[in-house]
């Protein structure tokens, strides 16, 4: 019987993303980025290089929502960036044993979604932070629109390639 200190169900969007942090990939805040709230943009440029040590009670004791502290970076605006300016960037930490649990491998379930299914999501708001789709679609000759909705024949191929990106492959 193997043992593991943690055990993902599921290989989906979600599945997938803690698997990233598990391994080692953290991330960290660069460059110019503005937080809407003066109160957040001190504690974010207190913790920019290690944001997940971050007390995140204590943005809710603040009236703050924790998911915008990473959000906002991932996306600070409607429409897609340009990859230079990303102010959210990753490294690689020590990993968390970990081992993933699915029947359907990376992507989860979108792997059994009908082949014309589109999302109800423009193609950026489907990727993982980790591994910009924009990066994805110019390592693999796709020219799409990062703002129209992404189709299941893209976004199959992007999760699996993210698995790989990161080294996740493994432990799945």
């Amino acid at each position: 019987m193997e043992h593991h200190s943690v055990i993902i169900a599921g290989g989906g969007p979600g599945g997938l993303g803690v698997a990233a942090t598990l391994e080692g990939w953290h991330p960290r805040f660069e460059g110019n980025y503005k937080f809407p709230s003066d109160e957040v943009q001190g504690l974010a440029r207190q913790h920019e290089q290690n944001p997940l040590a971050y007390d995140l009670h204590d943005l809710l004791a603040r009236g703050h929502r924790p998911i915008e502290f990473f959000r906002m970076r991932h996306h600070p605006e409607q429409d897609a960036l340009p990859l230079d300016e990303w102010t959210l960037k990753f490294s690689n930490n020590d990993r968390v044993d970990w081992l993933m649990l699915t029947t359907d491998g990376p992507g989860g379930l979108w792997n059994k979604v009908p082949r014309e299914q589109m999302t109800l999501g423009p193609a950026h708001w489907m990727e993982l932070s980790h591994y910009p789709i924009a990066k994805f679609y110019k390592q693999t000759g796709r020219d799409r629109d990062l703002n129209s909705l992404v189709h299941r024949d893209d976004l199959i191929p992007y999760y699996q390639a993210y698995a790989e990106e990161l080294g996740l492959d493994e432990n799945i």
